[in-house]
């Protein structure tokens, strides 16, 4: 039985609207549920380490500053998600850290992440990471 013409366009127009559909709900439901969270992770595992200094932490933020190519960058992290994570004198956290950020974003930056910390406790040369109790 022989195919005809009309049906071939149709078709084709059909499986390239079942692609690009099946596209979007793959993409949709790839998202990550807390999207702070998942920016926190790939900073966290892809980002460069650099110097800084914490200036405060209050309410939930850490407010922190660092140099990178003579711009000096002055941001906040809410760390409310994971403040479980924070030793329990947040005062000790102020001064000297290590931040990572992604190079062709600067902005983006963290100072903690769930896997990560460039905090630093009074002692020598110790860095604070999650679960660490501070001295």
């Amino acid at each position: 039985m022989p195919v005809s013409v009309d049906v071939v366009p149709a078709c084709s127009v059909a499986a390239i609207l079942v692609a690009v559909g099946g596209y979007f709900l793959w993409k949709r439901l790839r998202q990550p549920k807390d999207p702070e969270q998942h920016r926190r992770l790939r900073v966290s595992a892809t980002g460069r380490i650099i110097e800084g200094t914490i200036n405060d932490v209050r309410d939930g933020h850490i407010y922190y500053s660092w140099t990178w190519r003579g711009v000096v960058y002055e941001a906040s992290q809410d760390v409310r998600a994971i403040e479980h994570l924070l030793p329990p004198e947040s005062h000790l956290l102020i001064g000297q850290t290590s931040i990572k950020f992604l190079p062709g974003n600067p902005h983006n930056s963290v100072v903690m992440s769930e896997n990560w910390s460039g905090f630093r406790l009074p002692g020598p040369s110790r860095l604070f990471h999650p679960g660490d109790t501070p001295i």
